[in-house]
């Protein structure tokens, strides 16, 4: 049995280990992951397969700071312009599957003001036609 790891995302990171095309487990550690793909491999595997993440929350900061001139990191400010900025970072890092935790650490927030920002990023993309255009904007340079 060869087992591949595959790292979906999601909101906290999951390794799935797949035989071909059927699910064999899930683990959220991926040392975890490895150890059970040694113990179930028929031969030795030459290098494990992950669809790794490539794109950084310090990479998504970089853009927002070279697309709206605004250093999240250090811009404390609660006003709307950089509430908003903060909520699209919080969003884009979470979609490519990092945890709460990884997320608010780079800007000083716990894991609850990151998880708020997530929720009302999701809003004002459904209801803030302004708010849609800055959010799709960011997404576009970063992906």
């Amino acid at each position: 049995m060869n087992l591949t790891i595959k790292n979906l995302s999601s909101l906290t990171p999951y390794f799935k280990l797949m035989d071909g095309e059927n699910e064999f487990c899930m683990t959220r550690n991926h040392k975890t992951a490895i150890l059970i793909q040694k113990m179930f491999a028929e031969t030795e595997p030459e290098s494990t397969q992950i669809e790794s993440k490539t794109i950084t929350p310090a990479d998504i900061l970089q853009k927002i700071h070279k697309l709206k001139k605004v250093n999240l990191r250090t811009n404390l400010s609660r006003t709307r312009e950089i509430a908003n900025l903060r909520f699209v970072y919080y969003n884009l890092a979470g979609e490519l599957g990092y945890t709460l935790r990884e997320i608010g650490a780079l800007i000083y927030r716990d894991h609850a003001s990151v998880l708020s920002g997530i929720v009302k990023c999701s809003n004002y993309c459904e209801t803030d036609p302004n708010f849609r255009e800055l959010y799709n904007e960011i997404k576009k340079s970063i992906l």
